[in-house]
């Protein structure tokens, strides 16, 4: 019989593949061949390809969210004890790791992102503000590669809590 936990446990790890699998093709897959493309062909295929991604974060992060917090009071929240193990320790440092991810992931949202977008709706390719728009993306992609870093690192961690 299926259990509540083991399906939470599948949607969280759903979740976090669907987050590092689409950071990991964006940063292997896409973003190399894009840059091989001039900037006018670039911007009209990278903004909304962004923006399904980034949707698909935001929903990924509530489901993290939710399934994270309730795995951790489950199993941390009945023993105090737990919570100054080895096991609490690595996982208040995935919580660490993953809110990192999160904050970054804004960042790119709504700095980086919201600027090439509202540039890309606004200006003409040729205007000097519309050539603002590849350094955004490259902040923008710089800052995906720091998050799949972490995510990296969140995954050593659960590895390493798994095995204590």
């Amino acid at each position: 019989m299926v259990t509540i936990d083991a399906l939470l446990h599948v949607l969280h790890v759903l979740a976090a593949v669907t987050w590092l699998g689409g950071m990991a093709f964006a940063v292997l897959a896409l973003h190399p061949v894009l840059v091989t493309r001039p900037i006018e062909e670039r911007i009209p295929l990278i903004v909304p390809v962004l923006r399904r991604f980034f949707v698909l974060v935001g929903s990924s992060i509530a489901v993290l969210a939710a399934t994270g917090a309730y795995f951790y009071f489950a199993r941390l929240g009945v023993s105090p004890s737990l919570a100054g193990s080895r096991y609490g320790i690595l996982m208040t440092a995935k919580f660490a790791a993953a809110l990192a991810m999160v904050l970054v992931f804004l960042r790119i949202v709504f700095r980086h992102y919201a600027a090439a977008s509202d540039l890309a709706r606004r200006e003409r390719p040729g205007s000097p503000r519309y050539a603002e728009i590849p350094v955004h993306l490259k902040r923008l992609t710089t800052l995906v590669r720091v998050n799949l870093a972490l995510g990296i690192f969140v995954l050593l961690l659960v590895d390493l809590a798994l095995r204590t």
